[in-house]
């Protein structure tokens, strides 16, 4: 236990990948076998929050016993269908022994976030095959340089692409239980119970023989934001819902096969969906993706400014031969507006306090005009290594200086009174911000 918290530690204290998979090759089998536990996408805790525990002076010791209550109580949590009272006083009585320091690291393995700029990828790096890793169906970009509209093969399918969170659910139809994961394989206790019912009878309609089937689909709400509150402890699920857009059975998921492909699995789920689960459910949670098929280019661009101007986040175009694979693939291709705005450098922000980027550029607060007149105000990322370093070293040269950035869409800010927008995943652009003085910085 010492090791780990001694590594989780170092691992915090750094932002280069090659010194972080240093740090992970040197660990003994002990701690490699902890983090296992803490990013196995497959072992689930059902732990959404833990309650601040009273300070305390003298911390158990980090030795072997630790180590063996710690795995115990890790493996009740993984087999148990859901948190009870009992055994969220387990993981109390366990955490309250540490001492406050220690405490802060060994809590992180309950919510399965090592928060150390390390995941599934980097440890299977380190160590090949340590962790199974959690692969599922990603979308290429549209770029207009790789990739062009003109060059997609037709027909396709051109779903909406909705603001909301991708979400994976493991529905075990023989034991009752729902697994909801986010798309990096993290836990989603926040919505435990909310579609399980809805699941259930899908499930019944599609593959009434597998005990236990995958979904995918986005997790919605009325608005981004109502769906990034929902997933706060306290945060209203009501108008929630489950868009699915693919099924198959776990088995084929696990093993990482190939099925249907998409026209059978959109025929089949939209059908299950639209038509049945109605007469079987009332009030709806789960609903099917909104899809329409294209046959000419045109269509597609139609569809893509339909979905623009209906608020949404763009479309995804998918090839309707092609089964489900396990990695980003020019089957699927997400298509989304891009917009650049030109502000000033207003404050020059350190990372996160106990992550890798604490003593040196998290974000630039970037305040300007968009070209109707509209204020934004934003936060710009997407740095480089080398460019935090070089750009940290002489920041206060560069307060007020012209920075561009690259976002997706404007936000007005709730608690805005003077109309300032947010922008979306706005990203620095090196050859455009600072006379281009840190684009060749890399």
């Amino acid at each position: 236990m010492k090791d780990f918290v001694a590594l989780l530690k170092n691992l915090e204290n750094t932002s280069s990948r090659n010194e972080k998979l240093a740090l992970l090759r040197r660990v003994n089998t002990p701690t490699l076998e902890i983090i296992r536990w803490a990013l196995d996408p497959y072992r689930t805790f059902k732990i959404q929050s833990i309650v601040k525990l009273p300070t305390t002076l003298i911390g158990r010791r980090l030795d072997n016993e630790a180590r063996e209550e710690l795995i115990s109580l890790l493996s009740q949590l993984a087999a148990a269908p859901a948190i009870n009272n009992a055994l969220r006083g387990s993981v109390h009585d366990h955490l309250a022994g540490y001492s406050d320091d220690d405490r802060a690291y060994i809590r992180r393995v309950f919510l399965k976030d090592l928060r150390c700029g390390v995941d599934v990828s980097t440890v299977n790096f380190a160590h090949p095959g340590a962790i199974p890793a959690f692969d599922l169906q990603l979308a290429a970009k549209l770029d207009g340089d790789k990739i062009k509209l003109q060059d997609i093969p037709l027909p396709v399918y051109v779903d909406h692409k909705y603001n909301g969170y991708r979400c994976i659910t493991f529905v075990d139809t023989a034991n009752k239980t729902v697994q909801y994961l986010s798309k990096e394989g993290r836990e989603l206790p926040a919505y435990a119970g909310l579609f399980d019912e809805d699941l259930f009878a899908l499930c019944r309609l599609l593959l009434p023989a597998e005990s236990v089937v995958m979904f995918d689909g986005e997790m919605m709400a009325g608005s981004y934001q109502q769906v990034a509150q929902s997933r706060g402890k306290k945060g209203d699920r009501s108008s929630n819902h489950y868009r699915v857009f693919w099924y198959m059975p776990a088995t084929l998921w696990h093993s990482c096969t190939p099925g249907p492909t998409t026209t059978e699995v959109y025929e089949k789920l939209g059908e299950a969906v639209v038509k049945h689960l109605p007469n079987l459910r009332k009030d709806l949670k789960v609903v099917f993706t909104q899809t329409e098929l294209c046959h000419t280019h045109g269509e597609i661009e139609t569809a893509f400014n339909r979905a623009i101007e209906d608020g949404l986040e763009g479309v995804v175009i998918k090839q309707p031969d092609q089964p489900y694979v396990f990695k980003r693939s020019r089957a699927w291709i997400k298509w989304k507006p891009e917009f650049d705005a030109t502000g000033y450098a207003v404050e020059f922000l350190p990372g996160e306090p106990g992550k890798g980027y604490e003593h040196t550029l998290g974000s630039i607060l970037v305040e300007g005009e968009l070209e109707n007149g509209e204020k934004f105000k934003a936060s710009c990322i997407g740095f480089t290594d080398a460019q935090r370093a070089a750009i940290w070293a002489v920041r206060k040269e560069l307060v007020n200086e012209p920075v561009e950035i690259n976002y997706g869409e404007k936000k007005l800010k709730v608690d805005s009174k003077d109309g300032v927008y947010g922008l979306w995943f706005p990203i620095f652009d090196a050859k455009k911000s600072f006379g281009g003085r840190f684009a060749k910085v890399k």
